[in-house]
Parts: structure tokens; C-alpha cells; sequence
């Protein structure tokens, strides 16, 4: 029987079988079946009205199966039986309504300004039989296989998917749109298929439907297994499956939470603008009026200078004096600053400087100005010879970004795949499937851009520091550490969970559509937003759930945890500097041997299809993804050294060393992309175990060595072309957004593909035009974010902190930039103004984002 069933690849849709029965009765007065269902000269529309809707429905299912021998006509009194008991549940209005479609048919043949709503929406429709019928094939032969398969039914191919065509139904009067999953198992699902019913038909008629089709399909099937082998076990329970349907357009209220975040950015727009407003009028435009002292003093003029007498007075005649800071001179022939009221004269040319308030109100005013930022932004920090970290942060994220808009398609609940997903991804072997190619490697290897980020972080933070420690001791290291965790927290927090709950509750609100579902995303935020919160959503790979909200966020969690470690690295190194180069190798050594075990005991695979818990066990958590950070340390500790005691490759060995050096900085970089095509060429891969594993636990500190090699060659100037792309002045602009790019480009993402009715074509110029939208709409995103929301909260925190950390008074205190503490995944790291470990800690200053 099963061989009938599927020799008939296209068996009309229910909703077709209604269409055809009614224009057959009225057309040929049923002589196609062998029992009439209608009295003679009664039409579709008054019998609707007087008998069963249930029965029509029942017998036009069961004539039509026998009509394309799925039943044998003997089994015509049975099917109509067990039909009508799996139909009986529809809706009355369901019932009605699908007998109103019916009875237009007929009219609508003889005046053709009538609509044929039947047959419109069985056309925007799936065939739910066939549907039915393929996706049973597709369960037995995965049973029969004991996993997946190859035929063109197989589950990973995604062509057992059929959206219909969904702006067709919705342009039909009274018709809605709804998608039906069939859930083979948990997380495995057949589907979506379309169906058009009628508005007043619900997700539990359409339900109905489909069960009445899987339960004929099903009992069907037990009979003649039970007819051929009596002794066997199989039972109808056993072939039906859960289903998922959704009716109509998805969209999210707007609740409570919504209209807070909204509130919160609107009054964040209205204190912007209205600080943009006063410091242009108390700090640029007034100043510049004919009258103002500035105005006076750069036209030349005398000022009157207070007396100090008790009365007020001021000198008149000859008694005035020329202020002119330009002419002043002690005896020494330096500059001798003016006193009295000259000494709170604006100079001459303070009109073009940034206002520097001295009250809290000022402060905080120049903070929230737009003009502040856009002045901030426009500003490069002085060249330091580490200019090419400003390239690889850009470089990285427009990889992270390449990735993820390839692979956000079918790696994200709600979402619609692609159509050719066999071009993209190597089933079945197919060694012309881009992840299989050469180039395609690119592709997966994405994720080594983060490793970038924590490399960069660890240098950063270990070269920066120790410039400033000199002469502390551990203890001074120790003692800042509440200082620097405070400063990072504040510094990165507040932007963070407005991203979060900007995606949580704003996001949703902007998108409609029938395959829109960010309930697990909403969800995940709701419940475990406080993980976030502290920065540990990453130490439970045992309960995933606790890392669910924001996917992306697994990178700040393990960022911060990294960066506790620092001060205590530092005061090691303190301490004993060869001690404190021997604690971080360790550490190092000791993450890649876990990285090891946990792929081996975990049975974790490197290819991204194999469905391994990698990302739980290993990618995610920060003790297997340490390497990079230690290793940043390292390099930042080696640098230091370098600097401090001025050493130089010997000129007889610079072109030795530049070629051996780059050479190998390529070949670790190189083996680590393109090491692993093997296991990509092939779902699930050929790579066997040990292979496997070992790439698991090495390839990220190789690819790290690889990056500081490269970096160190462009700090010394012997990087050649390579120095000169990353050090180019735009990437000292760009570099300033990654970090922002990093946390809103899931929002643009969500954007492009939650909001599509049917499934991604994958080509090159498709994806070229995907991945060029993506990265320019993030970083237009991302540039107004920066200067509305990023810089404004940074300058506040700066204020804030030199508030509750008052800073000493010294003759002449020293400016210090103790770590650069960069936004997590150091896509734009920032530098802090502070004066630490000195008799104690003290703090203060502004938090400014300069790029490295």
C-alpha cells in the first residue's frame, strides 16, 4: 500500500478536493462518483445549508482517494466513518464558511466579476495530502535508516517546506494565512506548510485538517501492515506527530515594558537635544556676541581689571591695562599668566576649543551634547605605533558580521532557511556546496574574529598597565582592582541591557509577518536578563537556557570574567616578573588540555552541521576559551619588556626576521581557516576523532600567536602592505563603532530575515547585497547610537566616578592610562583618565572612547 501511496506524488489539497467536487456535481451531476452526494437538481449552496457539512467533507476526501486509488473502493464506508470522526471538531463557523466558498463556485463560472474563493485559495495553498504523504516517506525512511537520509525528502535538503503564496491568500475577502509544522521530534521539524482557509476557520480547524488527513493516512497504513503480518506492533498513535500551526500575521503588543523602553529612549533623545541646544548657547554662541569678554579680547580691546578695593571700583584711564595673554612674560621671558579678572578671561582662540566646564550642571550638560560627541568622535588619539589594531578590529567584526548574516537564516528559531540549503551546505557530499569550498571557508572560520578581539584585550591590558606601574607594588595592583571592576561595569552595563531590551521589547514591535517568532528570544530575556546582568550567562552549559538572552552576549560574559583576572596577573608580575609570565602560560596550557578533554568526553564536533553540544560546552564557556585573552597578556607583557629596555631586531637581520616572522604569522593563521575544510565537505563529517579534537583545543591559540606575530611586525614597522592597510586613518574612526556593531547587528539581522514570508535563495550576488545591507545599515545604526547614547552615558560615567573617587591634589599629578579597558570583545576599546595605585586608589576623570 505504501508503494501506491507514494507512486501518487500529487494528490489534490483538501481545499482543491471541495473546489473540484462542487464544479463536478454541478457540471456533470456526479457522474465522476459512484454514489451521488447531492439529490438531483439540488445546488452546492442549499445543501450546505440543510445536511451535514461533515459528510460533503468526509465523502470528497474519501472519492477522492479512491478516485487516485490511495483506498480501494471497498474501504469507502470505513474512510468515511474514521474521517468524520477526525472532521466532526471543526468549527460550525468553519463548517459555514467553507460551504459559502463552495457555493460561489458555481456563479462565479457564469459571471466572472464573481469571486471563486475556493479555488483562489486553494491555489495560494500547499497540498496537504501530498504534504502528508511525502512527509510520512521521509519519517519511515529516517526510522528504516536509523538517521538521516539522502533522498530528496531528506530533512536537512529543506524542500519538504511549502509557504504558498501568502500575499495571494491575504488578498482573498475573508481569507487568512496559516503555516503547519509537523514535530517528527524535539527540535526536528517537517514543514511549515501553507494553508488558506477562511477567517472563520482557526488554528484548531486547521489542525483539525491535518489530523483528519494524517489519521486516514495512518489507519490506512495500519490495516494492510496488519493485513500482510498480523503479529506486527505498529498503531496509529505511533505515525501521528504533534503539529504547530499559526494563523494569520504574528505581531507583538505594545505592553508596559515596551512603552518603558520607548519612554526611556525618548526622554534620552529630549535631554540630548536639549543639552545640544544650551551648550551651543552658553559655550559657542554666546561667547562669540560683539559684547561677550572673548569678543572684546580678540579684538584687542582694553578691559576694565578689578581694583580690589572694598568699594568695587575699577581703574579708569590710565590706570587701565592692556589684557593680552599673548604679551605676557615673566621675568624669565616665559609666558606669565595674567591675574585678577585677566586670569578667567577666555584666550583668544578658546572660542574654537571644546567647553570645559567647571559646575556639575555644566559637566553634565557638555557630556549629553551631541556636539560633544560628534567633537569626540572627529578626534584621533595620537599616533602610538599600535595603529594597526584599528584595522583588525574593523577587519573582525565586518568577518563577524559576513558570518552571521550566511548562517542567520537557518541557525535562528524564526526564521525561513533557504531553498537550495544543499548549495550552501555539503549533504549528501556534495563537494560544490560553498562551505565545502576552498573560499567557503571563510565562512566558519568567523569565529576565530572574536579570538582577535580577546588577543587585542589581553595586550591591551597587560602592555598599557604595567607603562603605569612602574614602581608599585602587588599590593597597589591589588588595591585598584574594586577600582578598575567598577569602572568597567558602569562603563559597559548601561549600553548593554539597552540593547537587550531594545531587541526584547522594541524590536518585535517593528516587524509582522507570518513566519515571525521571537517568543524564545522575549522569553529568554524576561527570565535570565539578571545573568546578563552580572556576566555570567556562560557557566552553565548545563542549563542552557541561563545564556539564552542574546545570543551574542556569551562574548561580553566571558570578556568580564577575563578581565577580573588582570589585576591579579599584574600583581604577580609585580611581584616577580618571571613568576608572572610562568601564571598566564600555565593558565593557557591548562584551558587547552581542557579544551581537549571536554571535546573527547563531550564527543563535541568542529563541523557546524554535526549537532554536537560545541557551542554549550566549548565555544561558550571561559574556561575553554581563555587562550586568546592569556596569550593577549603575554604579548603585552613581552612588549613591555621590549619597549622598556629599547630593543631592536639588528639592522643584518631585519629581512631575515620580517620574512621568517610573516611567514609564520600566514602559515598559523592559514592552517587554522583552512585546516578543517576536510570536515566541512560532508554532513556529518569524515574527521576523525583525534583530528577533531585536536583542532577543537589548538587552532584558537594558534590562530592568536598568529595575529600578535602580524601585530608585532606593524608595531616595529616591518609589516610592509599589511601595516599600511590596518594602519590607515579611517580604521581610527571606524574602530570607534565595532563595539557598538557588535551588540546591535543582531537587531538588523532580526530585521532582514524575521519579517520574510518565504524561504532565502542562496547565491553570490544575493548574499553579497545581504552582507554589504547588513554591515552599513549596522554601522550607520551605530554611529547614531555612539554619539546619542555611548558617548553621552561614558562622559556621565567618567563625571560619576571622579564624584565618588575624589582624586588627590598634587603639584603636578601625572595623567595615566592605566588599562584600556575596552568594551568587551574590544571592538572599540576605550582609554580611562585615572590615577591609580598611589598610596591608596584614587580615581577620576573622563571616560572617553579613543579606538585602542
Amino acid at each position: 500500500m505504501m508503494g501506491v501511496i507514494l507512486h501518487h506524488s500529487h494528490p489534490p489539497s483538501m481545499l482543491y478536493v471541495l473546489a473540484f467536487f462542487a464544479i463536478s456535481i454541478e457540471a456533470v451531476n456526479n457522474t465522476r462518483f459512484a454514489t451521488p452526494l447531492f439529490p438531483p437538481g439540488e445546488r452546492a449552496a442549499d445543501y450546505c445549508s440543510t445536511s451535514s457539512t461533515t459528510l460533503i467533507l468526509c465523502e470528497t476526501i474519501c472519492n477522492e482517494a479512491i478516485t487516485f486509488q490511495l483506498l480501494p473502493s471497498s474501504a469507502m464506508a470505513f474512510c468515511v466513518e474514521q474521517c468524520a470522526t477526525e472532521v466532526a471538531p471543526l468549527s460550525e463557523g468553519c463548517k459555514e464558511a467553507l460551504c459559502d466558498w463552495s457555493a460561489e463556485l458555481v456563479p462565479a463560472i457564469f459571471d466572472p466579476t464573481k469571486q471563486m474563493r475556493l479555488l483562489e485559495a486553494s491555489f495560494t495553498s500547499a497540498k496537504t495530502l501530498t504534504a502528508a504523504l511525502l512527509s510520512y516517506k521521509s519519517v519511515l525512511s529516517i526510522s528504516e535508516a536509523g538517521g538521516q537520509t539522502s533522498g530528496w525528502d531528506s530533512l536537512s535538503l529543506g524542500y519538504l517546506k511549502n509557504f504558498g503564496a501568502y500575499d495571494g491568500c491575504e488578498a482573498i475577502d475573508g481569507a487568512h494565512y496559516c503555516l503547519t509544522k509537523i514535530e517528527i521530534a524535539p527540535g526536528a521539524d517537517i514543514g511549515p506548510f501553507a494553508l488558506c482557509v477562511p477567517s472563520q476557520c482557526g488554528v484548531g480547524d486547521v489542525n483539525t485538517i491535518w489530523n483528519g488527513t494524517e489519521t486516514m493516512i495512518a489507519k490506512t497504513l495500519v490495516n494492510v501492515t496488519r493485513a500482510a503480518s498480523p503479529n506486527s506492533t505498529i498503531s496509529v498513535s505511533s505515525l501521528l506527530f504533534p503539529l504547530v500551526t499559526t494563523c494569520g500575521d504574528n505581531s507583538y503588543p505594545l505592553d508596559a515594558s515596551a512603552a518603558a523602553m520607548i519612554s526611556v529612549l525618548v526622554l534620552l533623545a529630549i535631554a540630548m537635544l536639549t543639552a545640544t541646544c544650551l551648550t551651543a548657547y552658553y559655550f559657542y554662541y554666546k561667547p562669540s556676541l560683539p559684547s561677550s569678554p572673548r569678543s572684546r579680547l580678540q579684538r584687542g580691546e582694553y578691559m576694565p581689571i578689578e581694583d580690589g578695593r572694598k568699594d568695587g571700583g575699577v581703574r579708569t584711564g590710565g590706570e587701565r591695562e592692556r589684557v593680552m595673554a599673548d604679551k605676557a612674560s615673566d621675568a624669565k621671558g616665559g609666558p606669565q599668566r595674567p591675574s585678577g579678572a585677566a586670569a578667567k578671561m577666555p584666550s583668544a582662540s578658546a572660542s574654537a576649543s571644546a567647553p570645559k566646564p567647571e559646575t556639575l550642571m555644566g559637566k553634565v550638560l557638555v557630556s549629553l551634547s551631541l556636539t560633544s560627541s560628534w567633537n569626540s568622535f572627529f578626534t584621533l588619539r595620537k599616533t602610538t605605533g599600535t595603529e594597526a589594531m584599528d584595522g583588525c578590529r574593523v577587519f573582525s567584526m565586518m568577518w563577524v558580521i559576513f558570518g552571521h548574516t550566511l548562517l542567520w537564516p537557518i541557525t535562528n528559531r524564526g526564521t525561513v532557511g533557504y531553498t537550495n540549503i544543499n548549495d550552501l551546505v555539503a549533504f549528501d557530499g556534495n563537494k560544490d556546496a560553498l562551505l565545502a569550498t576552498w573560499w567557503g571557508q571563510v565562512i566558519p572560520s568567523a569565529e576565530f574574529s572574536v579570538d582577535t578581539f580577546f588577543m587585542m584585550s589581553g595586550f591591551l591590558a597587560a602592555f598599557v598597565s604595567l607603562k603605569k606601574l612602574r614602581g608599585k607594588t602587588p599590593s597597589d595592583v591589588l588595591a585598584s582592582a574594586p577600582v578598575l571592576y567598577l569602572h568597567r561595569w558602569l562603563r559597559i552595563t548601561p549600553i548593554y541591557m539597552l540593547v537587550i531590551w531594545t531587541y526584547t521589547f522594541i524590536i518585535p514591535l517593528t516587524m509582522k509577518g507570518p513566519n515571525l517568532n521571537m517568543n524564545q528570544d522575549i522569553s529568554a530575556c524576561k527570565n535570565n536578563w539578571w545573568y546578563n546582568f552580572l556576566y555570567v550567562q556562560t557557566v552553565f552549559p548545563d542549563q542552557p537556557e541561563r545564556g539564552s538572552c542574546y545570543g551574542v552576549s556569551w562574548y561580553l560574559a566571558d570578556d568580564m570574567m577575563f578581565f577580573w583576572s588582570t589585576p591579579i596577573l599584574l600583581a604577580v608580575y609585580q611581584y616577580d616578573v618571571i613568576l608572572g609570565v610562568l601564571l598566564p602560560f600555565l593558565l593557557c596550557c591548562g584551558s587547552v588540555a581542557a579544551g581537549w578533554i571536554i571535546a573527547w568526553k563531550k564527543q563535541l564536533r568542529i563541523a557546524t552541521f554535526d549537532k554536537s553540544p560545541y557551542f554549550a560546552f566549548y565555544y561558550n564557556p571561559p574556561w575553554t576559551r581563555a587562550p586568546p585573552y592569556l596569550l593577549g597578556i603575554m604579548f603585552g607583557m613581552f612588549y613591555y619588556r621590549w619597549k622598556k629596555d629599547r630593543l631592536k631586531i639588528p639592522k643584518a637581520y631585519q629581512l631575515y626576521a620580517q620574512g621568517s616572522l610573516g611567514v609564520l604569522a600566514g602559515f598559523l593563521m592559514a592552517s587554522t581557516v583552512y585546516g578543517m575544510q576536510k570536515a566541512n565537505q560532508n554532513v556529518p563529517s569524515d574527521v576523525g576523532e583525534y583530528e577533531n579534537n585536536a583542532y577543537i583545543a589548538l587552532s584558537k591559540p594558534a590562530w592568536s600567536i598568529g595575529v600578535g606575530i602580524m601585530l608585532f611586525l606593524c608595531f616595529e614597522g616591518y609589516g610592509g602592505p599589511v601595516q599600511w592597510l590596518l594602519s590607515q586613518k579611517f580604521f581610527g574612526y571606524a574602530s570607534k563603532l565595532t563595539f557598538l556593531m557588535y551588540l546591535l547587528h543582531p537587531m538588523i539581522l532580526a530585521l532582514m530575515f524575521f519579517n520574510r514570508v518565504t524561504a532565502v535563495r542562496f547565491s553570490i550576488v544575493n548574499f553579497s547585497f545581504s552582507f554589504v545591507a547588513a554591515l552599513f545599515s549596522t554601522a550607520g545604526l551605530a554611529f547614531v547610537c555612539h554619539l546619542a547614547i555611548e558617548a553621552p552615558l561614558a562622559s556621565l560615567q567618567g563625571i560619576l566616578m571622579g564624584y565618588l573617587l575624589p582624586q588627590r591634589k598634587k603639584s603636578n599629578p601625572e595623567k595615566t592610562n592605566v588599562l584600556d579597558e575596552g568594551p568587551v570583545n574590544s571592538p572599540a576599546p576605550v582609554t580611562v583618565e585615572t590615577r591609580y595605585f598611589s598610596q591608596g586608589v584614587e580615581s577620576g576623570g573622563k571616560l572617553e572612547s579613543k579606538g585602542s
